[in-house]
């Protein structure tokens, strides 16, 4: 049996798919699993509209937060990385002395609105649980 160059290019594209997919559900298992990642996105959102209230031009990049209530000061960097690599976050430097900003990507803001895996309802879920 002969395989055409059309039909490797297939066999390729559905293997790349279902690596993808499979990749889809691990991330998503540690998104469940890890709620501070959540917090750290709400956070980021809630500075968001403070300064926005504070200052109508300002556009939209938030100084790195260095303390989060809820999260180790130790462990933001790590979370941080997560979530620029699971493209929730994004980040720019903006000069030499201002060091980094940051911002809630359009994908972060739908994996909050989505409210599934907030800390609130991982505490709607447990009290489900134990009932």
């Amino acid at each position: 049996m002969t395989v055409l160059p059309t039909q490797l290019l297939q066999l390729v594209t559905v293997a790349r798919h279902v690596d993808i997919l499979c990749m889809i559900d691990f991330e998503l298992e540690q998104w469940k699993a890890s709620p501070e990642w959540a917090q750290l996105l709400e956070a980021y959102v809630v500075e968001t509209a403070a300064e926005k209230d504070r200052n109508p031009e300002f556009d939209g990049w938030i100084v790195r937060l260095a303390t989060v209530a809820g999260i180790e000061d130790s462990e933001l960097g790590t979370i941080h990385g997560k979530l620029i690599a699971l493209d929730l976050l994004k980040f720019q430097l903006e000069t030499r002395t201002s060091g980094l900003t940051y911002q809630v990507t359009h994908l972060g803001k739908h994996m909050l609105k989505k409210g599934e895996y907030t800390e609130e309802k991982h505490a709607e879920t447990d009290l489900k649980q134990s009932a």
